[in-house]
């Protein structure tokens, strides 16, 4: 557990990818089907620019100082033992590089992927770290397979790991979801979209159309909502995500959230 040996496998199998994740994971199926998926997310294409960038990540240590965020939030937050594997981010994708400030990741229960390029502030890799192992602590409080999860814990998730940012990062490391819509707005979105949503389940369409914004709505409107209903949760009770990250997503509802104010 802990920070996998990638950079080791990147040098010898950097232009077989599919290869390097059945090393990750052993029980790995469909390799090549698993790899598109990490793509969406921001896996690398092996090509001459990611070649550099990887090697940019090696010259920065960036190996190092991702296993030593691992164990300081791994005490901080009493965190589960996990994988944590490292690649270049897909450098080519300049709508991806935009939108992630150059960092993206994705997280299962044992397992974290992080993408990275260099970065000249490396509170972004450590923002982004917070964010992915958040995750991580999370799901290792509520025993549930993925495809069990509803759209309500989705939108705490996301919520509640940004918030986690907020606390250790501050304002400036927050992802652009977070004030990209007013207020206002968010309730609208949640009376017409969400409050008789928050049952569906990750394998249904609207999960992810909710969540992450698609068919017309804003780009990641479900992570601008968790945020939001985080946000309100927090003000009330006067409390930190550290006293918040075990509690079930039907107590971070507040009234304002079941009837219209």
């Amino acid at each position: 557990m802990g920070v996998l040996q990638t950079d080791k496998w990147l040098d010898d199998q950097f232009f077989e990818p599919t290869a390097i994740l059945k090393k990750i994971d052993e029980n790995l199926n469909k390799e090549q089907a698993f790899y598109k998926y990490l793509k969406q997310f921001g896996m690398y294409q092996p090509n001459r620019r990611t070649k550099e960038t990887f090697e940019q990540l090696k010259e920065a240590n960036a190996w190092k100082k991702i296993d030593r965020y691992y164990k300081k939030y791994k005490k901080f937050w009493n965190g589960p033992a996990v994988k944590i594997a490292i690649f270049p981010i897909d450098t080519g994708n300049r709508r991806l590089m935009r939108q992630t400030r150059g960092r993206a990741g994705i997280t299962f229960h044992e397992i974290m992927y992080l993408f990275l390029s260099p970065q000249d502030d490396e509170k972004e890799w450590e923002s982004l770290f917070i964010h992915e192992y958040h995750h991580a602590v999370r799901l290792n409080h509520f025993k549930k397979e993925m495809t069990e999860y509803t759209l309500l814990d989705s939108l705490l998730l996301e919520g509640l790991a940004e918030h986690a940012v907020l606390e250790c990062c501050g304002e400036k490391y927050l992802g652009p979801w977070c004030d990209a819509i007013e207020e206002p707005q968010l309730d609208s979105y949640w009376e017409k979209w969400f409050s008789s949503k928050l049952d569906v389940k990750k394998k249904e369409a609207i999960h992810d159309d909710l969540l992450f914004g698609k068919r017309n709505l804003p780009n990641l409107l479900g992570y601008s909502m968790g945020f939001y209903i985080v946000k309100v949760y927090k003000k009330k009770h006067d409390i930190s995500t550290v006293s918040m990250i075990d509690l079930p997503p039907k107590k971070l509802l507040l009234k304002k959230f079941f009837t219209k104010e």
